[in-house]
């Protein structure tokens, strides 16, 4: 009997070795391509002093808000670009935008990751929860790159009924809309 708890405790103590070497190994790596992992959290505020300005491609990076008029309609947008990108794994992208009060039912709140014209993009309309919208979509990129470096537009847009003028179109998004941002987790691809 005491030959069997002893060669029981052996194998346990063998199994819970590998075990632990294993998730050693996983910590090991940094990011899918091992050279490191990056979070990007892209906040745009709409307090008095962010720019809001009328999109013209190709457009500028920063915390800008940008918009299109389209007449009876108006998009406000934030994007953020990013490059270096490791293809081995998918790129997972959340969007969000709190609201100051509850919305108007014209409200559309859509995120985007372009990658390629030549490709489809991956797009998400938000959910509307509390005095918020949220979404999240993913990206494969390794169709388009391969095992290159890959590089995507995030895009967030606010759409609703125009209120007659660009300066009550603004007044409206800013009376409504605290904070737009996007965010994603990406490991660096190696060069």
């Amino acid at each position: 009997m005491k030959a069997f708890s002893t060669f029981y405790m052996l194998i346990i103590f063998s199994v819970s070795l590998v075990l632990t070497s294993c998730l050693e190994d996983v910590n090991v790596t940094d990011g899918a391509c091992d050279a490191g992992t990056e979070y990007v959290d892209h906040n745009v505020t709409l307090d008095g002093g962010i720019e809001i300005e009328k999109a013209i491609y190709p457009l500028p990076a920063g915390n800008i808000v940008f918009y299109q008029d389209y007449g009876d309609t108006i998009k406000f947008i934030i994007y953020q670009t990013q490059k270096n990108i490791c293809t081995k794994e998918h790129l997972k992208v959340d969007f969000f935008v709190l609201l100051t009060k509850d919305p108007p039912p014209s409200f559309k709140v859509t995120g985007e990751v372009v990658w390629s014209a030549l490709f489809p993009s991956a797009k998400v309309t938000l959910d509307e929860t509390v005095r918020s919208y949220n979404g999240g979509t993913q990206a494969g990129l390794k169709q388009v790159f391969g095992d290159k470096p890959a590089e995507v537009d995030c895009y967030l847009t606010l759409q609703f009924e125009s209120q007659g003028s660009q300066l009550k179109n603004i007044a409206y998004l800013r009376e409504y809309v605290s904070k737009m941002s996007i965010f994603y987790r990406y490991s660096k691809h190696t060069r």
